[in-house]
C-alpha cells in the first residue's frame, strides 16, 4: 500500500470519527458565538469526551493559531 494513501485514508478517518463526536457533544449545547467560547469547548467538553480529561496546557501565537498539550494522552508519559 502507498505511504501516501495510508496518511490520507488516516486523516479522513480520524476527521470523519472527531467530527461525530463533536456533533454527539454538542448536540445539546447552544451555538457557539465566539472563537473563546469555541476554544473553551474544545479544552473542555470535547477533550474530556475524547480523551478522558481536558487539555493541560493551551498557547496562541496571538495569530490565530493554537496549539493544545495533553501530557499523558492514550498512555503516553513525559519523560
Amino acid at each position: 500500500m502507498n505511504t501516501g494513501n495510508a496518511e490520507t485514508r488516516l486523516e479522513s478517518l480520524g476527521f470523519r470519527v472527531g467530527y461525530s463526536l463533536v456533533e454527539k457533544v454538542a448536540r445539546d449545547m447552544p451555538r457557539l458565538a465566539t472563537e473563546l467560547d469555541t476554544m473553551k469547548f474544545i479544552c473542555k467538553e470535547f477533550w474530556t469526551n475524547a480523551f478522558g480529561k481536558q487539555v493541560d496546557n493551551l498557547r496562541t501565537n496571538h495569530q490565530l493559531f493554537y496549539m493544545s498539550f495533553t501530557v499523558a494522552l492514550l498512555g503516553l508519559k513525559k519523560t
